[in-house]
C-alpha cells in the first residue's frame, strides 16, 4: 500500500514540474502563411467606342515577366495580338489593360496568358464580348470601294475614322447625318477599317 502511494506521489510531482518547465518556456512564434493567389486570372472585356478593352489584374506579380493578350472569332483558333511587359516595381496590386481597335462586328473572344519568370504559364478564362445587337453609327452600302469613293450614310453626327490594317489613322473627321462619299482612292489596295463612336466596320479597296 506504501509502495503504490509512494509511486503515485512521485507521478505527481513529475507532472508538476514538468508543467511549470514548460510554462517557463518562451513560447514559439508560428508564422503565418498567406494562401497563394487563384491561378485564374481575374479579366473582363468592355466595349469602349466601337473597340474592346481588356482588363486584369494580379496581386503581388513577382514572378511575372510579360502577359500575352490573346483573340480568336471562334473561341478555337487563338491569336496574339499583344504582348504586355510587367513594371519593374510588382508589389501590391498590379492593374493593367488593353484597347484591341479593331474586333470583329460579330463574336469575339479574349484570354490573358501569363509568362513567368520560372518557365510558368497562368491563363484567364475566356471572355466573350459581341457587337451583334450594336447599330452602327455609319451604314456603309458596300464594304468593297468602287471608283475610290467610300458611299456610308450617318444615322447621327459624329467622329468617323479609318485606318489601315496595320492600325494607322489615315481619316479622321467629324461628320453630320445623312449621306456622304469620302474620297480614298489615293490610300491603295488593301483592307482598311471603319470606325465610329460604337462600333469597327471592315471595307475593301480593289484598285
Amino acid at each position: 500500500m506504501y509502495s503504490i502511494l509512494l509511486k503515485k506521489t512521485v507521478f505527481v510531482v513529475v507532472s508538476s514540474l514538468a508543467f511549470y518547465i514548460s510554462m517557463a518556456q518562451p513560447k514559439k512564434t508560428v508564422p503565418t502563411v498567406s494562401a497563394l493567389p487563384d491561378s485564374d486570372i481575374p479579366c473582363i472585356v468592355e466595349k469602349q467606342q466601337g473597340s474592346v478593352i481588356v482588363k486584369w489584374n494580379m496581386f503581388q506579380d513577382t514572378l511575372a515577366d510579360q502577359y500575352k493578350i490573346e483573340y480568336s472569332m471562334d473561341a478555337s483558333n487563338w491569336t496574339t495580338i499583344a504582348v504586355i511587359p510587367t513594371p519593374m516595381r510588382k508589389q501590391g496590386m498590379q492593374y493593367y489593360s488593353f484597347i484591341h481597335d479593331f474586333p470583329s462586328a460579330r463574336d469575339n473572344y479574349y484570354r490573358v496568358t501569363q509568362m513567368q519568370t520560372n518557365g510558368t504559364e497562368i491563363r484567364s478564362s475566356v471572355q466573350h464580348i459581341s457587337f451583334t445587337k450594336d447599330v452602327p453609327v455609319v451604314r456603309i452600302k458596300k464594304d468593297t470601294v468602287e471608283n475610290g469613293f467610300l458611299d456610308i450614310e450617318l444615322k447621327e453626327a459624329g467622329p468617323i475614322y479609318i485606318y489601315s490594317s496595320a492600325g494607322q489613322l489615315l481619316f479622321q473627321k467629324n461628320l453630320k447625318p445623312g449621306p456622304c462619299l469620302i474620297d480614298i482612292m489615293h490610300f491603295g489596295k488593301g483592307a482598311y477599317y471603319v470606325k465610329d463612336m460604337k462600333m469597327t466596320q471592315k471595307i475593301v479597296l480593289p484598285n
